[in-house]
């Protein structure tokens, strides 16, 4: 009985550590096949409910000084049968612009600040974008 009780704690402590990785397999670039998925692993920290993620998306253009920023929407959804979160990101037509009169030029443009979501090591952050966004996240912490 205790060879039983010992092997169940060295496999859960095994799992346990792994299972950040692990749990990424359950998702799949089939879940949405038009977008590329983006897979991040969060350090883990101390505290982390004092933490956030923001979700950055850019994209380089041929713009005119007047195009500020780019335009996307987040959907944070749910892996059905997990119950593991994952984000969807959708470029909008129409981007943040001004009247100025200008030239075009090439630049980057990055998503505005948008919303923070739970920081979260135990799963890893999965991203669903259209190819020709790059994706990266921002961590926000409270300052002790």
């Amino acid at each position: 009985m205790k060879n039983v009780l010992a092997t169940a704690a060295l496999v859960s402590l095994s799992f346990g550590a792994m299972a950040q990785d692990d749990n990424a397999h359950m998702f799949s670039a089939d879940l949405h096949p038009e977008m590329k998925m983006h897979t991040f692993s969060l350090d883990q920290r101390d505290n982390e409910n004092d933490s956030l993620i923001q979700l950055v998306a850019e994209k380089d253009v041929t713009a005119d000084c007047n195009v500020r920023f780019l335009n996307v929407s987040v959907e944070e959804k749910t892996l059905e049968g997990w119950g593991y979160p994952y984000f969807v990101i959708t470029e909008q037509p129409v981007m943040g612009t001004t009247m100025l009169p200008c030239d075009e030029e090439e630049k980057t443009l990055r998503s505005r600040r948008d919303s923070l979501y739970r920081y979260n090591s135990k799963v890893p952050l999965v991203i669903y974008a259209p190819a020709d966004l790059d994706i990266d996240y921002r961590v926000w912490s409270a300052e002790k």
